[in-house]
């Protein structure tokens, strides 16, 4: 699962991350979900803009022999609107057959 400490690294300062897990067609599900100010930036010696009231929500799950990562970061505002969606895309996910 998420460390919500490393999550929270890139929000200062934050509010606390919220966790749960759920599954999906059977599939382990975990979500962890973040808001604060957000350091944007950083990747490959890029500078690190602050980027007041931003919400970071993260859902992963073991598909089989990989880890899948989806992430959503964007303005409180935005994000907000997008979370539901965004959940449901997940509970979406379905086992392929082989």
């Amino acid at each position: 699962m998420d460390r919500p400490d490393v999550i929270a690294g890139w929000f200062h300062p934050h509010k606390a991350a919220g966790q749960t897990q759920f599954t999906a067609d059977g599939m382990p599900v975990h979500w962890v979900q973040v808001s604060g100010t957000y350091a944007s930036g950083g990747m490959m010696g890029s500078p690190v803009v602050p980027k007041e009231n931003y919400i970071m929500a993260r859902l992963y799950s073991r598909l089989r022999r990989v880890t899948c990562f989806f992430k959503l970061t964007g303005p409180q505002k935005t994000a907000t609107k997008m979370i539901e969606g965004f959940k449901a895309m997940m509970m979406g996910v379905k086992k392929a057959a082989m």
